[in-house]
């Protein structure tokens, strides 16, 4: 019985080694896997992502410019709106 005892201890603590062998190995891989590579790439998604925005909020403010410059003159010289006296009265009369 103590044989087995004896036997069953050794299994156990050779069980134990190739466990925490394992349980490093598996560590030092997930590290591996999830270092700076992700970190990085998700920098560099970030990035893109600022420069489209960017270029469609210039884009936004030099139409914005335009159409503020296209408003001006007609602010500055505005076009007659109301009809001539003589147009009113012919219109009057039918």
């Amino acid at each position: 019985m103590e044989i087995e005892h004896k036997e069953l201890s050794e299994r156990l603590d050779a069980a134990t080694t190739l466990m925490e062998k394992t349980l490093s190995w598996l560590e030092e891989r997930q590290s591996n896997l999830t270092g700076e590579v992700e970190r990085i790439s998700a920098t560099v998604e970030q990035s893109r992502r600022e420069a489209e925005l960017a270029e469609k909020l210039a884009a936004a403010e030099r139409e914005l410019g335009e159409l503020k410059a296209s408003a001006a003159p007609s602010i500055a010289s505005p076009q007659r709106r109301t009809v001539p006296a003589s147009t009113a009265e012919m219109l009057a009369k039918h």
